[in-house]
């Protein structure tokens, strides 16, 4: 099918800060926020070809609600004649809880202000990309790339275990994507970027976006276009904030100054991008979407569940998990793997978004983009839903928190098959043929 030459784009933003008190996550307790430092927003970019409308939104927070994400589609598709919902989020873990993140909470009063959060934030979205439905523009689309260099990986294996904690020479990929969108009188409508790092810069009773708001805001007062961040496959990459003197190397919770250095360090580099040779893209908008279950390794017996609560008695995340899943058991039986969506937006012939659902290993970015060397892949994760973590085959056999015990935390029955890599690599073939 041919397509026209030109595509037309929109954009909004919605501030969604959580009034103080509301419960923050990312750091497996749900303490409630004490103050602001800076304001969180939810902003959108719809863009349409021959009538065919696509959205991606994008979220200072630390993952999205599947449920949520299907009523926003129904909507979108309904109201806003947009087929295609793509919605990523920072994973800023100094963010409010919009996913029920971490499924051992069981505090009543902090799990009443985390819905109601999630209620405003679900009817903000659907207004936020109406907004940006209404109002499109004929635009052009660049694309350039560059390097950042505070993310490193977090797996390395010290007395016998693989544990969290600084490894440079572990695979991290630095890239840094940008895309811009162009008004006909050459003013940016939208700049769309990408790194993979996880925004655990800071932990702490403050709502914060991390780095990804510092890099935006800076982009924005430079350029005067919006800046919509979009989190890569950063599962096993986080900020390089280590301890002084310690050997060997461990990290720390970082500073507000940390913060500020990273996000400069990131909006500088996309601000270089721009102003070098960006490339011309043609644009020849197309999107599929795949599901693929990915098969869970050795399901718990109740035997061995019962053994796990005598066991937990002063561990409340593994016990909690081990009653939950003692009861999901003799309900239902546990389900045999964990649905995984898989995106596929193609800019133009040459330039495509891969987006995953869940935190996805950055060692799937070389994996997926092999698949078709004459496209530029840019791997997104943390895409429309958040319940674990996606390890490659190296690290589900290695194991550490990635691979195996992050399983309490998200109330999932257990690691995942090694296979897990190979059933991914299909759907993403038979996505891109």
């Amino acid at each position: 099918m041919a397509h026209s030459d030109f595509i037309k784009a929109g954009v909004a933003q919605t501030d969604i800060t959580p009034p103080t008190g509301t419960p923050l996550a990312g750091s497996c307790v749900l303490r409630a926020s004490v103050r602001v430092l800076d304001r969180l927003h939810a902003k959108a970019l719809v863009l349409e070809q021959d009538e065919r409308r696509y959205a991606i939104v994008t979220a200072d927070l630390l993952g999205f609600d599947e449920r949520m994400i299907a009523r926003l589609r129904r909507f979108c598709a309904k109201h806003l004649h947009i087929g295609f919902l793509l919605c990523n989020a920072s994973h800023a873990h100094s963010g409010p809880d919009a996913y029920n993140e971490f499924q051992t909470y069981t505090d009543r009063k902090p799990l009443a202000a985390r819905r109601r959060y999630q209620h405003r934030l679900e009817r903000k979205l659907r207004r936020l990309i109406a907004g940006a439905s209404r109002h499109l523009k004929r635009v052009s689309m660049t694309h350039g790339a560059g390097r950042a260099f505070f993310g490193v990986n977090r797996r390395r294996k010290f007395d016998g275990a693989w544990q969290m904690m600084p490894n440079p020479k572990g695979f991290h990929d630095k890239t840094v994507t940008v895309f811009q969108f162009s008004a006909a009188s050459g003013r940016p409508l939208a700049v769309l970027f990408s790194y993979a790092c996880h925004p655990t810069t800071r932990y702490a009773n403050e709502v914060s976006a991390d780095y990804p708001g510092v890099a935006q805001r800076i982009i924005e007062k430079r350029t005067g276009a919006m800046a919509l961040f979009v989190q890569g496959a950063g599962g096993d990459i986080r900020p390089n904030v280590t301890k002084p003197g310690s050997r060997p190397r461990r990290f720390r919770t970082g500073t507000q100054a940390d913060v500020d250095c990273y996000g400069r360090e990131l909006g500088a580099e996309v601000l270089r991008i721009l102003r070098g040779r960006m490339q011309s893209l043609k644009p020849n908008l197309d999107a599929r979407k795949t599901v693929v279950k990915l098969l869970f390794d050795r399901l718990p017996t109740e035997t061995q569940l019962r053994e796990i609560q005598k066991e937990s008695k002063d561990y409340e995340v593994r016990r909690v998990w081990a009653e939950k899943m003692f009861r999901w058991l003799k309900r239902d039986g546990f389900e045999k793997g964990l649905p995984t969506e898989m995106q596929l937006l193609r800019l133009s012939d040459d330039h495509a978004i891969l987006a995953v659902s869940h935190e996805l290993c950055n060692g799937y970015v070389p994996i997926f983009q092999r698949m078709d060397r004459d496209t530029t892949m840019t791997v997104l994760g943390y895409t429309n839903a958040c319940r674990g973590y996606i390890p490659t085959r190296k690290v589900c056999l290695e194991g550490g928190y990635e691979g195996k015990t992050s399983i309490c935390g998200f109330g999932l029955p257990a690691p995942f098959r090694p296979t897990v890599e190979n059933d991914l690599a299909r759907a993403c073939r038979q996505l891109m043929s």
